[in-house]
């Protein structure tokens, strides 16, 4: 009998009637103090709560000052909250008058807390530890102080908004180029973020590299990019740099972002063999002539020939500028392919203009057998 009594007495000590409890939602930008409401849906009287919450400190920071809501509570509730761990706190509503909180939902208490840098969404937890079917760290009393077991905890979260700028490149160089071969790259400016971001142009020097800045200042939706085309005609010889400047207003990104391109643009020479005749078993000279733009210090090409046809002397090979010039002797690669290299030896200025001077090449072909043209 006394220990049916006993059993009788704790279920007694329980309140059964249903209440939700647990943070709202609440959307901010980015270094931006915003409230977060405590809600609470009760279906019965409730006289005092006492919870605890947690969330990443690296994320959010807690300011204070909770204070009670009075559309839902009666004068005399007081509000307090305490930092128990890092990014931890324990928060009690009470009242020394024994008031009571009535039937309803909504909130009941505002807690201020503070954005950091980053954007996302960013839980705030109620501790759910349990013992048994018990919840141990939110405690939520009735009518009669005894604590209510039917108990359901939600969680809240805090959404920071913001751009975050990136690229595929800040860099682009174009290498070494061939004299009107015109070339393009495509910057992409991506904003990888959950909100607008506005991306400015702060100055350009391009020099002889294109673009069309028309566009800026240029706000990208969360998740889009846009393709900034930078082209270059590749018209000149010579090196060639660029850069533009672009800022934006992600708040990781205080500094401006500089683009930088750069080519280097070559001529395509020209080395050409003239048509010669030949007789069969005789000998003939061929001259070997280059076509330059720009200034030329060395020179290599192969002469692919049929060896069944004629042959080509090794030391037959001069160049008229001989005071200039060294010219190493003529190489077979293969049974049926030469390779002609020269370089400057001495010169009284940095390069040899080509195109003031030229370069020829005198070439000795010795005929074996062959018809009686040979070209």
């Amino acid at each position: 009998m006394k220990r049916l009594i006993y059993i009788l007495l704790l279920l007694c000590s329980q309140a059964h009637a249903q209440v939700s409890l647990g943070f709202g939602s609440a959307t901010a930008d980015t270094n931006t103090e915003i409230t977060v409401d405590l809600l609470m849906d009760n279906s019965e009287v409730v006289k005092a709560i006492q919870l605890d919450f947690y969330f990443d400190p690296n994320l959010i920071t807690y300011v204070g000052n909770p204070t009670v809501v009075g559309t839902r509570i009666e004068e005399g509730f007081t509000a307090a909250v305490n930092e128990i761990g890092e990014g931890r706190y324990r928060a009690l509503i009470y009242s020394p008058t024994n008031g009571e909180i009535p039937v309803g939902s909504g909130s009941v208490m505002k807690l201020s807390f503070e954005t950091g840098l980053q954007f996302g969404t960013f839980p705030i937890f109620l501790d759910n530890s349990q013992n048994g079917n018990t919840y141990t760290n939110v405690v939520v009393s009735g009518e009669s102080s005894a604590a209510i077991s039917d108990l359901t905890l939600t969680e809240g979260s805090i959404t920071v908004l913001s751009g975050d700028f990136s690229s595929n490149t800040t860099d682009q160089n174009f290498g070494s180029v061939v004299k009107d071969q015109a070339q393009s790259f495509d910057f992409v400016l991506s904003n990888n973020g959950n909100a607008d971001l506005v991306i400015d142009l702060l100055s350009e020097d391009l020099g002889v590299f294109q673009a069309d800045f028309t566009a800026f200042p240029l706000t990208l939706s969360a998740g889009s990019s846009s393709n900034l085309a930078v082209s270059f005609p590749a018209d000149t010889p010579g090196s060639f740099e660029g850069a533009f400047v672009l800022q934006s207003d992600d708040p990781k990104r205080t500094d401006p972002t500089t683009f930088k391109v750069s080519a280097f643009v070559f001529s395509d020479n020209v080395a050409g063999l003239p048509s010669v005749e030949v007789a069969s078993g005789s000998k003939a000279e061929a001259r070997i002539s280059f076509e330059a733009e720009e200034p030329i210090i060395s020179f290599q090409f192969d002469i692919p020939f049929d060896s069944e046809v004629f042959t080509i002397d090794p030391e037959s090979v001069e160049l008229l500028i001989q005071e200039q010039i060294i010219l190493s002797p003529l190489r077979f690669l293969r049974k049926r392919v030469s390779r002609v290299f020269s370089h400057i030896l001495q010169l009284m200025q940095p390069y040899l203009p080509l195109k003031a001077i030229g370069y020829r090449l005198i070439l000795l072909l010795m005929i074996m057998h062959a018809p009686e043209n040979i070209r």
